[in-house]
């Protein structure tokens, strides 16, 4: 009875789908001012350059990728209405004001208001806020509640209208301004005046405050019944007239069948205009005051809490607990049209068509169990339980003891009627008789959880484990296990590490903490995989998928990339921290993907993922140059600057707007001119100089968007003028000169030519010990500079290479042991994704202070690269370096709450290089993360 219900449960649910249509929610990046400024936003928009612009209160905010600014507008009050022209000029309403705004030399913004401009239409009485801004090829529109401008690009009057009774919506369309005039309807101006729009008469009664032009001839209006009407030809047909209309708080057509609403509840809205049926997407509780196109397509939305951008159409949606997804997700199976998803909680399944679920997702009581995987062999059905396997197809009988633990299934590319099975201790096969299926041979005393099989050649099985890196085995026709045999070594491990192990392109892939390798049939060989392996973090293993026309797939448990049919990887970044661990991938039929996480379901749709991408722009924010003494100033972009030498401090801000990635962009830099190479990419985007010596010079950047492409920003050139007595051609006057002081003092007698002499000598003595203070603090400030790490403030890894080649010199006169310590924060990335980068620097700082503050005043500290430190502590042996770290992993954990480190010690007394001391203490390192974190491993 148990088993036929679960039949007819997935029947239930097949006919659901033919009723009512079902979505997954997209995947939205949201973006929240983090500056000083009251929290409501009324209007949205994205520049031609694609900065990201909203409308506050008495200001405009700007977003480039990387920092919040505001600007202050030219009357106080909300910004209500932002809008781009066709030449991608941006116009802007308030109260009181309306204009350009214009994106100033020095990077800033400046306010151009036109409403002086119409001075005499106003009058005494003003006309308080601007609702819309229309941009037309003769001008601009702007509509108050009582009137409307009309401006030229210039900002000059064209023409102005009253309306006693108030306006509604405006919109472009078909080449014709339509205005809703309220008690009236729909109006179009034909010349200076306005006449009736052909069915504009139905929108009397009620205001019509959104007006959307579809194409020539279909106009979308939204008014206050509430109703959602289309007109075309004169005719008005009524789409939707529910509740759902009653919410609309801002409207954007996307295309000829679609319009999007913002909602007052926090939920858009999209309507297809062919049916009327709409598509709910929940985006929070904010109320939704603006709506604006990406570059890309995607919809950006204003509300009381900043801007989501909403993919559109969506590439990748979410199925959660409202969808019925339960558990965390360990794999998913297609079954007969029913994907079906093993889970913590069991198993759950829905119909699932060309664009994703077609309902719910159901329970099914297959089991009371988790649920781990499922293998189908025509209309045999094989669950991989908590504990054992099960036969869905005879009944849910067990097949095999209960203690089997089996988790994963992989079907011999040899022998179609032999399947391997991956358990908790090690693996099982499974062949198919006359009788059905069933359990040959079990080696699960392995010790080790096999979560990967490859079999290369029949009987020849490579087994990616957690606990015993890469095995080897070779498995009889009876399933005895003949020989297993260890791979670590080949893979560059020399502890135990998890592995996994795949098949890409015919070529056998392993992956660990070590890298990516590849078998050539003798050996295995470190490979990048075509570019894979440049994105994967440093200990971060993945496993692959094949995909659809040349695709491919690898996925870790923190992220997903993905090989285009160019044979381009490139990272996910759509899907952050906040989607859950990462458990399973599956490719589908057409080119989709299922990705099962902690709670959550996540569908790649490869028809809606073709659009072309807009490319981001890197862009320079702002240079500024802060003397000693006075204010900083702004300088401007795009000149090239002329500084004094000595006249302070010049820092340049950078920025990145890809909105399209969750993830922060990275920068490199160099200062041609001074700098031979290019600095590590870091998240930092604000780099300062000091003392720069004079002479010409091109600050040049990269940025490095979060999905891996590299782009140029715009140089910015600037010379440093040397002081009067570094100009060659004065230094070469004051010898002449002084030549000369010498023949006349010669002619003179000789005690006048004495004292004089004296008297010179002294005066060059003091000019020489001034330039040569000056010199010499300059020289110190800029050798600090390049042996300093710029965000903790500790030695960086040139200044500590350094000083381990002396320490390492020193032992080897003194034959005196010394230690090195090799820090690493735990959980760093993990922190970063969450709480931000700029959080992540601020408890690397923290880190950096503790580090210093407990430490004796001969051993260095350093910034090794990334989130790692490194110590170098002279006069020390093994058991005084290792209490040292043991106190370190304490202080830190006490003075740095949530924050802990790990600690890898390596000592001697000279007799190896520093590539070697370093390798041993980062080979210790590596034990004490696997070892649980936390702690100190020494070697």
């Amino acid at each position: 009875m148990r088993w036929h219900a679960w039949r007819t449960g997935i029947c239930g649910v097949a006919l659901l789908a033919a009723s009512f249509a079902f979505a997954g929610t997209p995947l939205t990046a949201r973006f929240k001012p983090d500056i000083d400024v009251y929290p409501q936003y009324f209007s949205v928009a994205r520049s031609a350059d694609g900065l990201l612009y909203l409308g506050g209160v008495d200001r405009v905010l700007r977003y480039d990728g990387v920092r919040w600014e505001s600007f202050a507008t030219p009357k106080p009050g909300p910004v209500r209405a932002l809008a781009l022209d066709r030449t991608g000029r941006l116009w802007a309403g308030g109260t009181e004001w309306f204009g350009r705004i214009e994106r100033a030399a020095d990077g800033g913004e400046r306010f151009v208001d036109c409403a002086p401009a119409f001075a005499a239409d106003i009058g005494d009485a003003g006309f308080a806020d601007i609702w819309d801004v229309v941009a037309r090829d003769d001008g601009i529109y702007f509509r108050a509640l009582r009137h409307l401008f009309h401006a030229d690009a210039q900002c000059r009057r064209v023409h102005a209208w009253h309306a006693p009774n108030r306006f509604g919506g405006i919109v472009d369309h078909a080449g014709q301004l339509v205005v809703n005039f309220r008690g009236e309807g729909l109006k179009r101006l034909a010349g200076d005046a306005f006449e009736p729009f052909p069915g504009g008469e139905a929108f009397a009664a009620k205001a019509a405050f959104f007006l959307m032009s579809l194409d020539d001839k279909r106009l979308l209006v939204q008014d206050a019944t509430p109703r959602l009407a289309l007109v075309e030809d004169g005719r008005v047909t009524v789409l939707r007239d529910d509740e759902a209309m009653s919410h609309v708080s801002a409207a954007l057509a996307l295309d000829a069948n679609r319009a999007a609403f913002g909602g007052d509840d926090g939920k858009l809205r999209i309507v297809d205009i062919a049916d009327g049926s709409l598509r709910e997407i929940p985006l929070g509780i904010s109320f939704q005051s603006g709506m604006a196109r990406d570059r890309d397509g995607a919809i950006v939305v204003g509300d009381s809490e900043g801007a989501v951008r909403v993919p559109w159409p969506p590439a990748w949606s979410a199925y959660g607990v409202a969808d019925g997804v339960t558990g965390s997700i360990h794999d998913a199976t297609l079954v007969d049209g029913v994907l079906r998803l093993q889970t913590g909680a069991g198993e759950v399944a829905a119909p699932w068509g060309d664009r994703g679920a077609a309902t719910a997702f159901a329970p099914q009581r297959t089991t009371t169990n988790e649920a781990w995987a499922l293998f189908v062999d025509g209309d045999a059905r094989i669950l991989a339980e908590s504990h054992g396997l099960r036969r869905l197809d005879a009944g849910g009988a067990a097949l095999g003891p209960d203690d089997l633990y089996a988790r994963v299934f992989e079907r011999s590319p040899f022998d179609p009627a032999r399947v391997w099975v991956g358990t908790e201790s090690g693996f099982a096969v499974l062949d198919r008789d006359a009788d059905g299926w069933r359990l040959v041979a079990r080696h699960t005393d392995l010790r080790t959880r096999v979560m990967s099989l490859v079999e290369t050649a029949r009987g020849d099985v490579w087994l990616g484990t957690e606990g015993r890196g890469l095995l080897r085995a070779h498995v009889a026709a009876n399933g005895a296990l003949e020989s297993l045999v260890d791979y670590r070594k080949e893979i560059g491990a020399e502890a135990d590490i998890e592995t996994t192990v795949s098949t890409l392109d015919g070529t056998l892939v392993a992956s660990a903490a070590t890298g990516l390798f590849a078998w050539n049939g003798e050996r295995f060989a470190r490979d990048d995989l075509g570019g894979l392996a440049p994105l994967l973090a440093r200990d971060e293993t993945v496993r692959l998928r094949a995909g659809t026309d040349g695709t491919a797939w690898a996925w870790s448990w923190r992220a997903v990339y993905r090989r285009d049919a160019n044979g381009t990887w490139r990272r996910i970044d759509e899907l952050g921290a906040t989607n859950g661990v990462i458990e399973a991938l599956r490719p589908l039929p057409g080119g989709d993907v299922v990705v099962g996480t902690t709670g959550r379901l996540l569908h790649y749709d490869a028809a809606t993922s073709g659009g072309a991408q807009r490319e981001p722009v890197a862009h320079l924010a702002s240079v500024r140059l802060t003397p000693r003494e006075g204010e900083p100033r702004a300088l401007p972009l795009a000149a090239t600057a002329t500084l004094p030498y000595g006249g302070g401090t010049l820092a340049f801000q950078l920025g990145l707007a890809d909105l399209a990635h969750g993830a922060a962009p990275q920068f490199r830099v160099r200062l041609a001119g001074l700098d031979a190479r290019w600095s590590a990419w870091n998240p930092r985007a604000e780099f300062s100089y000091a003392q720069i010596p004079p002479g010409d010079y091109r600050f040049e950047a990269q940025a490095r968007t979060a999905g891996g492409r590299e782009l140029d920003v715009p140089a910015f050139a600037f010379r440093v003028e040397p002081r009067w007595y570094q100009h060659g051609g004065m230094q070469l006057a004051a010898a002449l000169a002084l030549a000369a002081l010498v023949a006349l003092a010669l002619g003179a007698s000789h005690r006048t030519r004495i004292r004089r002499l004296a008297q010179r000598n002294r005066e060059l003595d003091a000019l020489v010990h001034a330039h040569t203070s000056e010199l010499e603090l300059a020289n110190s400030q800029l050798r600090d500079l390049a042996e300093r790490d710029g965000l903790t403030g500790v030695a960086n890894r040139r200044r500590s290479d350094a000083f381990l080649a002396a320490t390492i010199a020193a032992a080897q006169q003194t034959h005196r042991p010394y230690a090195v310590l090799l820090v690493d924060v735990d959980h760093f990335k993990t922190y970063n994704d969450t709480h931000g980068h700029l959080a992540g620097d601020e408890v690397l700082k923290r880190v950096a202070a503790t580090l210093c503050a407990h430490v004796r005043d001969n051993t260095l500290v350093a910034r090794f690269g990334g989130e790692e430190f490194c110590l170098v502590v002279p006069h020390c042996d093994a058991a005084a370096a290792t209490e040292l770290g043991r106190r370190l992993c304490r202080v830190v954990a006490e003075q740095c709450p949530g924050v802990t480190i790990s600690i890898g010690v390596a000592t001697g007394d000279g007799g190896e290089t520093a590539a070697q001391r370093l390798a041993r203490a980062d080979a210790a390192l590596y034990r004490a993360k696997r070892n649980g974190r936390d702690r100190v491993e020494s070697e």
